[in-house]
């Protein structure tokens, strides 16, 4: 039997997720067959596979919510509000150092996926052999890409963006999954219905922000309605076909951006945390046929 965990981002949001990986964790889940995240929970799925959890809780609960890492005054004025070279060469690279070599080194399949915004399609970098070339550093950055300026402009990587810009656009590829038998997806979304506040939400993001988008990422962005629903559809079909505890917030929490005190992504985390527990508590014959297939040291 082999298992999966895949955790959805979303920004800021993407703290629910984490706390759900955070919790697995220390209820015994350390390991899979395939790890993937996407856009904001790449590098969640990172600390997981390299075993560093207490990280995933320190980082999202102190480093995320102030304003070295989130410009909210860059949003009116078109610029990147996530600084980047702020997450990866303090956070990543000092801070809270992630140990690269145990990702590189680990027997889990860890895959980053990106989206070629030139041939509108998925890439994706591993651990094992990846087809796609670029310093691992480099890969991470081009994984929560959106906005030209956070572009890596060598290795041919400023074809990449965010993968979340297609949402559910990894299940497609079936070749991915192949051979797994039981899969933990964990997604910050409890609502991808399209209202009128997310619709006039994405007006204005359109409005601000993606005159500095790639060509190719101004056009998805434009199409996020109809992309939505086609990749949801995409995405309850995978469900219906394949032995997966979902796991998802118990109701949709707001975009939150910036507070002083880190309240709002704190409140998030313990959010997810919370919801582990109640789903373990609820799916406990999943959850420990998922640990006895997944035991560290097959790892």
């Amino acid at each position: 039997m082999k298992t999966a965990i895949i955790c959805h981002g979303g920004a800021i949001k993407a703290a629910f997720a984490a706390g759900v990986l955070y919790s697995l964790s220390k209820h015994g889940i350390k390991a899979a067959d395939l790890v993937m995240g996407t856009s904001a929970s790449v590098p969640t799925t990172c600390y997981f596979v390299s075993r560093q959890f207490s990280l995933i809780k320190d980082i999202w609960e102190k480093e995320l919510g102030n304003k070295k890492f989130i410009k909210i005054g860059n949003f009116l004025k078109g610029e990147p509000v996530f600084d980047l070279d702020y997450l990866i060469n303090i956070v990543f690279k000092k801070r809270k150092r992630l140990n690269v070599g145990a990702i590189k080194n680990s027997k889990t399949k860890f895959l980053i996926p990106l989206y070629n915004h030139r041939e509108h399609r998925a890439e994706y970098w591993s651990n094992h052999n990846s087809k796609v070339g670029g310093g691992f550093w480099d890969i991470l950055r081009a994984s929560m890409v959106i906005h030209d300026k956070n572009l890596v402009y060598k290795d041919d990587l400023e074809r990449f963006v965010d993968i979340d810009l297609v949402p559910f656009l990894i299940y497609q590829n079936k070749e991915n999954f192949r051979g797994i038998n039981r899969f933990i997806i964990i997604s910050n979304h409890k609502d991808l219905s399209w209202n009128i506040k997310k619709m006039i939400g994405h007006k204005f993001f359109i409005h601000f922000q993606t005159k500095n988008f790639p060509a190719g990422a101004k056009e998805m962005m434009e199409k996020r309605k109809r992309i939505i629903q086609k990749g949801f559809k995409i995405f309850n079909e995978f469900l219906s076909k394949n032995n997966v505890l979902f796991i998802n917030p118990l109701e949709d929490s707001p975009f939150h951006l910036v507070n002083d005190k880190n309240a709002e992504i704190k409140k998030d985390f313990m959010s997810g945390e919370r919801v582990a527990d109640l789903t373990i508590k609820n799916n406990k014959n999943f959850l420990e046929a998922f640990i006895d297939e997944s035991k560290p040291s097959r790892f």
